[in-house]
């Protein structure tokens, strides 16, 4: 079994939901929107010229978003909601970098949530579809394969 690649769009949501009640979620989010910056920039590259830009763009912010983490848990609460996010970047820290390491790779999986209908950012227990009105249907819990 391949190990998995982590979702920036999962961890990038809880930044955004701390900041609403501490202020310093906003450093990591900035650093985060760097990440996606850099995505934009090589989209009609080839897998082998993103995985090139990857490494001379994305690697660095990636070490800054780690220092910055280590910082950050130092200082906050752990069960507050910057502490949370926190904590889900760590426990997900290596799965989150794996993107960097094959120009086919996303760094999130919104691409797969829009294919198969599900809400992106929804804990998986709450996961739901979309049908064709638009309209949610909340008693799917899990996606149908």
């Amino acid at each position: 079994m391949q190990p998995g690649v982590g979702c920036w769009a999962h961890g990038r949501r809880r930044f955004r939901e701390a900041l609403e009640t501490d202020p310093r979620a906003a450093s990591m989010l900035a650093l985060v929107q760097e990440l996606y910056r850099v995505e934009r920039e090589a989209e009609a590259l080839s897998p082998e010229e993103r995985w090139a830009q990857r490494q001379k763009c994305s690697v660095p912010v990636l070490a800054r978003i780690d220092g910055l983490r280590l910082k950050l848990e130092a200082e906050v609460l752990l069960k507050s909601p910057l502490g949370e996010a926190l904590r889900y970047l760590g426990n997900q820290w290596t799965a989150l970098n794996r993107f960097v390491l094959d120009g086919r790779l996303r760094p999130d999986n919104n691409g797969a949530h829009a294919a198969s209908g599900m809400s992106p950012g929804m804990p998986r227990a709450r996961l739901c579809r979309v049908g064709k009105t638009g309209r949610r249907d909340h008693t799917v819990s899990r996606p149908q394969r």
